[in-house]
């Protein structure tokens, strides 16, 4: 006799329908955290969920600032649906709390591209947030600039407005106004006056992002020329890189000097000496008899130092990292990794020697 079956029967799955149905439920629960949860995971679904937009415009209204929160990034998920969601978001950007008109700039702007070509729409929403870049709280204003950013060329009236965040004392500030500027598609050479002191900024990033933002066009590079090829001796990495690869786009090799490029050559970090080797191979600076002289003449040097005692090859290479010519520097340091490689002398005794002059040397000519 067969016993009946006692397993449990597998239940259908749930369609997104069901489960939209089951969350837009959820949202009307009187606790905050599973009214977060539910709108959350609307937004996992995306432009499946859309139907729960009006649900989830009643949640920037909530007594709750997480849900709040929560609702305005999902919002900015359902782009299909913008032109509703967009008023609302506006609306925000007045709001007494910072955070909803920060969290609101930012949902505009991840919804730029449902607006790509309506531009009465877009130049609206630029219009309201340039209101923000006075606003009292810092990341406020660099919500409504990263937001700005995004509007393209339509946004090119702030630029009056983007200026004077160029001194401002945040370096978060003045990073986001120079992306803004890159954004919207003016670096042109009219702007050389402002964009100039950022390239001796304090803050690397500054001086990096203003690099990049000239290098984006490349027409106005040799009207920044004089003020970008200091930037080859700067001391960190990424910025020296950057400037190279500017240099690149410039594609005009007269303009360039050897004696600037060359040092790379044999700078301490393997991305900028390989930058520097493409940049000659590109601008076929190799050709140039500047270069074949000076590239001779490093080889001498190398070559004198290798033949002097220990303690002598020390003194020379000492004072030559003194010199304040960078190509005699770089000649230096690559003496000093062959004098390391020799049994000789050890690294200690010469990062002993060499300290007074920067106890970094050995390390740095090490890693070459």
């Amino acid at each position: 006799m067969n016993k009946p079956d006692s397993s449990p029967r597998n239940s259908s799955p749930i369609s997104d329908d069901e489960r939209i149905l089951g969350l837009r439920m959820q949202l009307k629960s009187p606790k905050p955290d599973l009214r977060i949860q539910a709108v959350e995971r609307l937004g996992e679904m995306g432009e499946t969920a859309k139907v729960a937009v009006p649900d989830l415009l009643l949640l920037l209204q909530d007594v709750n600032l997480d849900v709040q929160i929560t609702a305005i990034k999902t919002l900015s998920e359902m782009k299909s649906q913008a032109t509703i969601i967009e008023p609302h978001l506006i609306s925000l950007l007045k709001h007494t709390h910072p955070d909803l008109r920060g969290y609101a700039a930012r949902s505009l702007g991840a919804l730029a591209d449902s607006r790509r070509n309506d531009i009465a729409r877009k130049k609206d929403i630029v219009f309201h947030l340039s209101k923000l870049l006075d606003d009292r709280y810092l990341y406020v204003r660099v919500e409504a600039l990263s937001a700005l950013r995004s509007m393209g060329d339509d946004a090119q009236t702030i630029i009056p407005q983007l200026l004077p965040l160029f001194k401002s004392p945040s370096t978060s500030v003045r990073f986001a106004a120079i992306g803004t500027l890159r954004g919207i598609g003016q670096s042109d050479r009219f702007l050389t006056v402002e964009l100039l002191p950022l390239l001796k900024d304090a803050d690397p990033m500054v001086r990096l992002a203003t690099l990049d933002t000239i290098g984006s066009t490349p027409k106005s590079i040799p009207y920044f020329l004089p003020h970008i090829t200091p930037l080859l001796k700067d001391p960190v990495p990424e910025i020296r890189a950057a400037t190279i690869e500017a240099l690149v786009e410039m594609r005009n090799p007269n303009a360039i000097s050897v004696r600037d490029v060359l040092p790379l050559l044999f700078d301490s970090n393997s991305s900028v000496s390989v930058r520097a080797g493409k940049m000659i191979m590109s601008l076929k600076l190799e050709d140039s008899p500047e270069f074949r002289t000076e590239i001779q003449k490093v080889n001498r040097d190398l070559e004198a130092i290798s033949k002097l005692p220990a303690e002598k090859a020390i003194a020379e290479i000492r004072s030559r990292l003194k010199n304040s010519d960078s190509l005699i520097q770089a000649s230096a340091r690559i003496a000093l990794f062959n004098l390391g490689r020799t049994a000789k002398v050890t690294p200690s005794q010469i990062s002993t020697l060499l300290n007074a002059v920067d106890p970094s040397v050995w390390t740095r000519s090490n890693e070459s």
